[in-house]
């Protein structure tokens, strides 16, 4: 065994997950990147609302306490977002990125869906 295959077979027992919670985790992400196509979603409709205010990632920043740098990685439509971060960019920017729909009792349903078939059609770039 060569010197290469050896350290690459260490590497690969360094960084595999330790624990059958990380395996777990690792598995789930790898099964399902629906999450990824709503990190899309958000960082465009940001990026959009960006545009629309004349603001710039470094302005968006500012507002947030964060330095550009980790206000681009977030945009770069791969993030998982939290909700305390998407609330964070609702306050900073003043919008509604994501609208909580369910079966209310002081909702009426047919209400609730109107508002959230509508709110889709603005998550979704014109």
């Amino acid at each position: 065994m060569n010197t290469l295959t050896f350290n690459l077979d260490k590497f690969k027992e360094f960084v595999a997950p330790n624990t059958p919670q990380e395996k777990e985790q690792i598995e789930s992400l790898k099964k399902d990147k629906s999450w990824l196509i709503l990190s899309g979603e958000i960082a465009i409709r940001v990026h959009k609302v960006l545009r629309e205010k004349k603001m710039s990632q470094n302005d968006l920043a500012q507002r947030l306490g964060l330095t550009k740098s980790s206000v681009s990685k977030m945009l770069s439509g791969n993030t998982n977002f939290t909700l305390e971060t998407l609330w964070r960019l609702e306050k900073a920017l003043d919008v509604t990125l994501i609208t909580v729909c369910s079966d209310s009792s002081t909702i009426s349903n047919s209400l609730n869906k109107a508002m959230c078939d509508s709110h889709e059609s603005k998550l979704m770039p014109a």
